[in-house]
Formats: structure tokens, C-alpha cells, sequence
């Protein structure tokens, strides 16, 4: 018996052997399924770690096999993340998809990932801490909109989130000096590429602008940076005239200042991609709304829609994102 066991285990010791010299004679670039431009994308976006985002040429066989696997996993849940087909291969739609208009903050936070289950929404885990909120607008942008204009839209989109939630903002106005003491809670700058924090632009298109968690609620906690190198406006721009909706933009990172993380719904404003909405006007979805109360709770009193409804309205959005996304996973 025991010569027979030591007969087997010699055997399994081989065949293993036998398959890690056929798996290592593969190329490594046949193993790596995504480029280094992707690969960044996708570590910027919280779909992989920094352990995950490459393939060591130390890393031995079965580890490489493994982290090949993460990748093309990571890969398909971006996929299902921006509605597309989840192939798990980097095909011309997902390559289009990762370089289109968005926020820079990331989509997956690792603890959210089993509360997406249940509901679209994602909030982060911290918020302001008291009800009123200051903010202030520290500098001006190279686009054209003028510092009045820019005023005005941060106030408008201050308000879809005051006329949801029990929260309130109030304004610290700019000086020519610069900012001013008492320093504001939520800090509105424009800036490029290296602008003082860890998280540079790059330049037109791409990441419009990125917004920090309420974390401590000191420092760069709430700040709000949008990437001066895209051309923004206040009106209703044509699809292809490369205009940015700065509104649009602003509400959706006033979302994460407030503690808000990405939402998977299609047509919800902290869905991570630039949407198109037709009309100067939009309103925070159900979904929006939902999340922005689980963190600070109903308006006292009645609430009402912060704006008249546009033509096309965001349920149509909802219901439409919400049958993709329902296909994509069958």
C-alpha cells in the first residue's frame, strides 16, 4: 500500500510538473489582457489593486494565471458597469468607453461591492457633520465662463441636493485676494494636470473633474476640482461641438462632496459617465434622491422638484438603463 501511494504521489508530482513547463512556455503577452493605458484606467477607477495591475515577469506560472483571471474579471465588471457586452476582452467599444467624458473618482469602492446587490446607489461612508455647509469658489477658469456664471450654477446645483436631503450650503463669497478666512468647507477650484493633490488631469476630454469624500471634514475633505483644460458652458451644447455641460458636472461632484459614490443606474446623476441630458433643466433621479437621504435624511417639510422637468425626462433614463443592465446580466 504504502509503495503504491509513493507511486502515485511521484505521478502527481510529475503531471504538475509536466503542466507548469507547458504554461510557462506561453508568452506573458499572451496572458496579459489589458494594455498599460487601460490598466492605469481601471486601477484609477477601483476595479483592480495596485498588485493587480500588472504582470511581473518574476511572478510564476499559476500567480500569473490567477492575476490573468482578476484582470479579465475586472475587466468584464467595468463592462457591466458602462453597459456593455461583458466579453472580458479589451475590444474597441470598451477602449472607446474608457475614454470617454467622465468623473475621475473611482467606481468600486471594496466594501460597496456587496451593497450593490440590493440597491444602485452607493453612499461612501462619511458626511458633514453639521447641517449647514459653507463653500467658495477659489479661482477662475481659462473656458469663458465667468466667475458670476460660475456662481450661479454652483448655487443651482448646491440646490437639487438642499431640496432632496436635511442639508443646507451657504456661500463664503471670493475676493480678489484669494480665499478668505473663515475657510469654506467645500473648496471649488479650477486647475490642470498637477494641481496640488495626488489625482492629476489629463487633459481635454477624459476625467472633467474629481470631488473628495466629507472623510474628516477638514482639509481637502469636500473639495471640488474641475479640469480647466475642458471647455465648459452653461448652455445646451450639440453632442459634437466637444462643449461640456459645466452644470451637469457640478452636481455630480457636489454628489461625492456630500458623500455620495458612483451609481451603476444609467441616467442617475452619479452614474460615473458624462450624460448627455437635452435641455438647460434636470433633476436628480429616485435613485439620487434615495441615496442623498440615506446619508442625511428627508427635507423637513414638502419636497419638490428643484427644477421643471425637461422633455425628456430622467425616468425614461432609468427605465431604459435599468432593461440594459437587466439584459447584460441574463
Amino acid at each position: 500500500m504504502r509503495r503504491f501511494l509513493n507511486v502515485l504521489l511521484v505521478t502527481i508530482f510529475y503531471c504538475l510538473v509536466l503542466f507548469l513547463k507547458c504554461f510557462e512556455s506561453l508568452p506573458v503577452t499572451n496572458q496579459v489582457v489589458l494594455d498599460h493605458h487601460s490598466l492605469v484606467r481601471l486601477k484609477q477607477w477601483g476595479y483592480i489593486s495596485s498588485d493587480d495591475s500588472e504582470v511581473k515577469s518574476n511572478t510564476n506560472p499559476i500567480q500569473q494565471l490567477r492575476l490573468t483571471h482578476k484582470l479579465v474579471d475586472a475587466l468584464k465588471t467595468f463592462q457591466r458597469f458602462a453597459y456593455l457586452e461583458p466579453t472580458g476582452r479589451l475590444d474597441n467599444a470598451t477602449r472607446e468607453k474608457m475614454a470617454a467624458p467622465r468623473c475621475g473618482m473611482p467606481d468600486v469602492i471594496p466594501a460597496e461591492i456587496k451593497n450593490r446587490i440590493k440597491k444602485r446607489f452607493a453612499a461612501q461612508g462619511s458626511k458633514w457633520q453639521n447641517r449647514v455647509v459653507t463653500w467658495q469658489l477659489e479661482n477662475t477658469n481659462n473656458d469663458g465662463l465667468t466667475v458670476a456664471q460660475v456662481r450661479e450654477y454652483m448655487t443651482r446645483s448646491l440646490k437639487k441636493w438642499s431640496d432632496a436631503a436635511n442639508i443646507d450650503f451657504r456661500e463664503i463669497p471670493p475676493t480678489p485676494a484669494g480665499p478668505q478666512a473663515p475657510a469654506s468647507q467645500i473648496r471649488v477650484q479650477f486647475g490642470q494636470g498637477n494641481h496640488g493633490d495626488q489625482f492629476p488631469f489629463d487633459g481635454p476630454s477624459g476625467t472633467l473633474a474629481h470631488a473628495f469624500f466629507p472623510l474628516s471634514n477638514v482639509g481637502l475633505s469636500g473639495d471640488i476640482h474641475f479640469d480647466d483644460a475642458e471647455r465648459y458652458t452653461i448652455l445646451d451644447p450639440p453632442r459634437s461641438s466637444g462643449l461640456i455641460k459645466f452644470y451637469w458636472v457640478a452636481v455630480h461632484e457636489l454628489g461625492h462632496s456630500l458623500g455620495l459614490s458612483h451609481s451603476e443606474l444609467f441616467g442617475a446623476i452619479m452614474y460615473p459617465f458624462y450624460t448627455h441630458f437635452p435641455g438647460l433643466e434636470f433633476n436628480l433621479t429616485q435613485d439620487d434622491i434615495l441615496g442623498i437621504q440615506s446619508i442625511y435624511g428627508e427635507k423637513s417639510g414638502a419636497f419638490g422638484p428643484s427644477a421643471p422637468p425637461s422633455p425628456f425626462t430622467t425616468l425614461g433614463f432609468v427605465l431604459v438603463g435599468s432593461l440594459i443592465h437587466w439584459l447584460l446580466m441574463l
